[in-house]
């Protein structure tokens, strides 16, 4: 599990992440898993959420896919302020 550098994760519905229980961590919702994912907790190295982009793949509901890209080793990506 250490050896691992990238983890994408697709949410269904990231409105309610809270209550989605079928991710990484048995029993845990979105939330729960970037916790320990991100955590200093884990085997390894903690990964960094480097990418977080919505996806409409259905426009005809109100709902989005939600695809998270963590990384492991790699600095935390720069936001810009203007």
């Amino acid at each position: 599990a250490a050896s691992v550098r990238r983890v994408v994760i697709v949410s269904c519905n990231p409105h309610g992440f809270t209550l989605r229980r079928d991710y990484v961590v048995k029993g845990g919702s979105l939330a729960a898993n970037l916790r320990v994912l991100c955590g200093s907790r884990g085997r390894g190295a903690p990964f960094a959420l480097q990418r977080a982009i919505p996806i409409d793949m259905f426009p005809h509901t109100p709902h989005v896919e939600l695809v998270l890209l963590l990384e492991r080793g790699v600095p935390l990506p720069q936001v810009s302020s203007s």
